[in-house]
């Protein structure tokens, strides 16, 4: 990695490495939340949870009930992956 940058309006951290590509690294919690929904195409169940929030009380709503987007079109909607 040869450059940092962090892009504190998106809580977004991007690197440039020396090989010419650059990768977006999400800082905000709450997205990775929507992201891995988005990914899994449904709701985190509770055993899943702690691994993206242990210090939070469980919350399943991150897609709607009835939400049939599929993962690309919600992380287009949503923003770009990690």
């Amino acid at each position: 990695m040869s450059s940092v940058l962090v892009e504190d309006a998106d809580k977004r951290l991007v690197t440039y490495g020396s090989d010419g590509s650059f990768l977006l690294w999400e800082l905000d919690p709450d997205r990775w939340i929507t992201l891995a929904c988005a990914t899994a195409n449904r709701a985190l169940d509770s055993d899943e949870w702690p691994e993206l929030r242990s210090d939070d009380v469980y919350d399943p709503g991150c897609l709607a009930k009835g939400d049939d987007r599929s993962a690309d079109a919600l992380m287009q909607t949503e923003g770009a992956p990690l």
